[in-house]
């Protein structure tokens, strides 16, 4: 949603030329793979939960600094801008491998529908939600476009942490059984975490 959107942001809000949006688009992308390499590097050392948690909390401090200085209407320049959605795009990436594995845990053999599900959401789904912002900022303009990503990123949270709570690790349903064990060991995997 926010990549399909930077570009009519950057221009209209910014006068951006091509050049710099190609910039700005450049940046997300190192950023993404930023989050990505931090992932890689996390999962090493921590759980998927503490991962889960760490990218988590950073896309609330992101998420909630960008409703509130899109409420507030604070005029930034355009680098202090893409400073926002950059960090909010490292901090999801650094969440995207530990989700898809936790989210299909608990499902067993319906492991391939609940991924389904999340890879809908940045697919197909994710191209309404792209719309919907750029129309937004159309309509209303940067601070709206702002208010709107800090209302989705905090819906997001709403969502994770009623769902799983502070200490999802502790939910049974998250507990490898026997069986799916002896498979992970099976094709030497099997830390069981």
């Amino acid at each position: 949603s926010i990549l399909s959107s930077m570009p009519f942001v950057l221009d209209h809000a910014f006068g951006a030329d091509t050049t710099k949006i190609t910039w700005c688009s450049a940046t997300l992308a190192i950023c993404s793979l930023g989050g990505s390499g931090l992932c890689f590097l996390l999962i090493r050392m921590w759980t998927s939960w503490q991962v889960m948690r760490f990218g988590m909390v950073g896309l609330m401090v992101v998420g909630g600094s960008l409703a509130v200085l899109g409420l507030l209407e604070v005029h930034l320049s355009m680098i202090l801008f893409m400073l926002l959605p950059s960090t909010y795009i490292f901090f999801l990436t650094t969440i995207m491998g530990p989700m898809r594995s936790l989210v299909a845990q608990p499902f067993g053999a319906a492991a391939g529908a609940a991924n389904g599900l999340v890879m809908s959401l940045g697919g197909p789904i994710g191209a309404f939600f792209g719309f919907m912002m750029t129309w937004v900022f159309q309509v209303a303009g940067v601070h709206s476009w702002m208010i709107l990503l800090g209302s989705l990123a905090t819906f997001h949270q709403v969502t994770y942490w009623g769902l799983v709570g502070t200490n999802p690790e502790d939910d049974p349903i998250f507990e490898i059984t026997e069986g799916y064990l002896a498979f992970l060991k099976s094709k030497g995997k099997g830390k069981g975490k």
